[in-house]
């Protein structure tokens, strides 16, 4: 039996069908139609669809056009504090995806990144740099301050009613403890916004290698 192809990508018969419904679009309602349709494809390439957080490369983009301009015109007008950022690390990740599977990890990764935007202000930025990593990029707040929130937020996980399904032969429907090692470090140059991530990620793997 001769198999039948055609020699065109996936991707770009997908990208053709995409710029033909934007045609559609500017002939049916013109440039406020187009402008609609940007603004849900911008959302769609800027988030992770898992947890709504920004992709690194987002979140990486908004640091280096948004984040470092705003806190220079602050750090040049003496204004203090600058921020800080958070890293944070799930604690035994793996194997809690192990014990209730793929789609119990998700559910637990939506929950988590739900709790953590709900500690912050919609002027902080929010990244899921990691499968299971987060980045909190808290303008204008002391590391006290965000130190606070972080802890709210670990309590508040301590004792969320979760409801999962084992995969790995244990009893069916249990509870979990989702706790996570994070590092909170002052913004004091922001210039170097990346060197202040770095720092704060060789700290959490220094804690999570000495834990264990």
């Amino acid at each position: 039996m001769t198999e039948h192809t055609n020699n065109v990508s996936p991707a770009l018969t997908l990208k053709q069908r995409w710029l033909h419904e934007f045609k559609q679009s500017l002939d049916r309602g013109g440039w406020t139609a187009i402008e609609e349709k940007l603004g849900k494809a911008f959302d769609e390439i800027a988030t992770d669809g898992l947890t709504d957080l920004y992709t690194p490369r987002m979140f990486n983009r908004i640091i280096a056009q948004i984040i470092e301009p705003r806190i220079r015109r602050k750090h040049q007008s003496n204004i203090t504090p600058l921020g800080a950022v958070v890293f944070i690390d799930i604690d035994r990740f793996k194997q809690l995806n192990s014990m209730f599977g793929h789609a119990g990890g998700d559910d637990m990764l939506r929950v988590f990144a739900k709790h953590l935007s709900d500690k912050f202000r919609i002027s902080d930025l929010i990244g899921r740099i990691g499968g299971d990593e987060f980045v909190v990029i808290a303008d204008g707040l002391s590391v006290d301050a965000v130190s606070e929130r972080i802890e709210n937020l670990r309590a508040e996980l301590l004792h969320y009613p979760w409801k999962l399904e084992r995969i790995d032969g244990g009893d069916r429907s249990v509870g979990c403890e989702l706790g996570f090692t994070s590092k909170v470090v002052e913004i004091s140059d922001p210039s170097v916004i990346s060197e202040f991530i770095r720092k704060a990620d060789i700290a959490v793997m220094q804690q999570k290698k000495d834990r264990d």
